[in-house]
């Protein structure tokens, strides 16, 4: 008897050590491996999305997303996380089944995998006027695109009640991170191809520009906005291929929010080459981060990322 309580009393003294290391470090451990088996937060990970926007047909597959670094932050350690190393999200998991991002000088619950299916959590920040509703949708969803078939994959929606189409979506595989995110305005990114704690998905990965140029028809040509990132003024510049198409540029943040419109009619054949002065609709300056343009032409479009720096 004293043998076996000295076992489970050291069990225990494990199981704690591992907990308040995990709190710590801001690794999970392997014992309890549900956060970063959904969201892996590994230096040297990649995801790659390609874009659809409501159902019809592939545009570019150029949105990529990346860990880049750890960083200490109020104590804990979080890791760098997002498209572009200058503007990066930090998160963190713990040993429950939580990932914490630290916004707005403060950490926070951002995904929380131990709810069942059909219960809520609430993110609010208000500085940032953020107040999302975060409801878990389904933990047996099945995606598939190009990096493959996923299974058992949890699905979340975060909806601010408070904000008009601001609903969005991620659906998160064991094992790979977000397999798919269903953004405002009909916006889909799909994964189409990633490298996840040494592990690639799908085992042959294709050309993204190639696919990319093969999925939309050559209406139109988008070029990389100058200067770039933005601190002031940038310029936009496309070219048409044909008459009398029914053109529309519109800048949106990373969770397809529409940010500003800035073509939104009928132009002809040619070179076009818009100035945007990093300002919203209501003519507010844009804060410092990540946005993509998107240049719509009918029924297809391209889409560029381009940084604000203030």
């Amino acid at each position: 008897m004293r043998k076996m309580g000295a076992l489970f009393l050291g069990l225990l003294l494990l199981a704690l050590l591992v907990y308040i290391d995990s709190h710590e470090s801001g690794h999970a451990s392997p014992l309890f491996s549900e956060s970063q088996s959904f969201f892996p937060l590994q230096i040297g990970n990649e995801w790659t999305y390609y874009l659809v926007e409501g159902g019809v047909g592939d545009t570019t597959a150029d949105v990529f997303y990346f860990v880049f670094d750890t960083v200490s932050l109020d104590g804990r350690r979080y890791f760098a996380y997002g498209e572009d190393s200058n503007f990066p999200e930090y998160y963190r998991a713990d040993s429950l089944g939580h990932v914490f991002r630290y916004i707005d000088g403060s950490e926070t619950i951002w995904f929380d995998f131990t709810k069942a299916e059909g219960d809520s959590y609430q993110i609010d920040l208000p500085s940032l006027k953020i107040h999302y509703r975060v409801r878990v949708l389904g933990r047996n969803e099945v995606v598939e695109n190009r990096a493959g078939r996923f299974e058992n994959c949890l699905r979340l929606l975060f909806d601010d009640p408070n904000q008009f189409d601001d609903a969005f979506e991620l659906w998160f595989a064991r094992d790979v991170g977000i397999v798919k995110r269903f953004l405002p305005h009909a916006i889909v990114q799909q994964l189409y191809s990633a490298k996840v704690n040494g592990r690639t998905y799908p085992d042959t990965v294709v050309s993204a520009q190639s696919e990319g140029d093969r999925a939309c028809p050559k209406l139109s040509f988008l070029l990389q906005n100058y200067p770039n990132p933005v601190n002031a003024n940038t310029v936009i510049q496309y070219f048409l291929f044909a008459d009398f198409q029914d053109v529309r540029l519109k800048i949106y943040d990373t969770y397809g929010r529409e940010v500003a419109t800035l073509v939104d009619e009928m132009q002809v054949q040619g070179d076009h080459r818009v100035c945007w002065s990093g300002v919203d609709n209501d003519g507010i300056p844009v804060a410092s981060g990540i946005y993509l343009y998107k240049l719509q032409v009918g029924h297809f479009h391209l889409v560029r990322k381009l940084g604000v720096l203030r």
